[in-house]
């Protein structure tokens, strides 16, 4: 069941903030900036540093706040972390977006909200600088894409700190604004059920797509129109 936000100021002139996942990199927003860009919505996409909340948050920060006016945050697997602290510490921003999103609370890691739920495939490989072992990477990230574009998004992904798994939440933005969550029900790297608990938590509106955690390339016309749903 949808809940509907809390009412807020209208997002029309706002600009998109979209925020990767860990083991990926800006470009796999490339098609849902499309679709967005295609609507004539402002969109950036920064380099998510993937050094841990402590740093990737205030890296944020910094960004919205040079942009100059109202934003709307979206986050993608560890980006929904990443947008969670870093929107809590700015004043323009306007709502937030989850795709498969970590919306953690006061106090939680990736590992927390991954202990309370159902299992996924433990398939990272490295011991400071973790990746997602190629072997597997399309099995876990990316069952819904082609084989060759799924290979080629497991040689392009950047390494991440473990700091991104252990990394806690200070201060929850989304306790303070407007949500939107689109949940990936096939999701084999943030459990569906441990999204749904996340959605609901947050009072976000919720989507529902029949999706890999890799939605942002295999349906990024229901990404984008989650996210202007967002600016309405």
């Amino acid at each position: 069941m949808s809940t509907n936000p809390p009412a807020g100021p209208r997002h029309r002139r706002a600009t998109v903030v979209l925020v990767h996942d860990a083991f990926a990199d800006p470009a796999s927003w490339a098609s849902v900036t499309a679709e967005l860009g295609a609507s004539d919505i402002a969109v950036l996409a920064p380099a998510n540093p993937l050094r841990g909340l402590d740093s990737d948050a205030p890296h944020l920060s910094g960004i919205v706040q040079g942009i100059g006016g109202p934003v709307v945050l979206v986050g993608h697997g560890y980006g929904g972390a990443v947008v969670t602290e870093a929107a809590s510490g700015v004043d323009n921003v306007t709502a937030l977006g989850f795709v498969a999103g970590l919306g953690l609370d006061a106090g939680e890691s990736w590992l927390d909200i991954a202990a309370r739920f159902p299992d996924v495939p433990q398939a990272t490989v490295g011991d400071t600088a973790i990746r997602l072992d190629r072997r597997v990477f399309a099995e876990v990230y990316a069952a819904d894409l082609a084989h060759a574009a799924a290979d080629t998004l497991a040689v392009r992904q950047r390494p991440a700190s473990r700091a991104v798994l252990t990394g806690a939440v200070r201060q929850p933005g989304w306790r303070q604004l407007p949500c939107w969550y689109a949940i990936a029900t096939a999701d084999r790297v943030v459990h569906p059920i441990a999204q749904r608990f996340m959605a609901m938590r947050m009072a976000a509106v919720e989507i529902e797509i029949d999706a890999s955690h890799a939605v942002v390339l295999s349906q990024p016309a229901a990404i984008a129109q989650m996210i202007m749903e967002a600016l309405r």
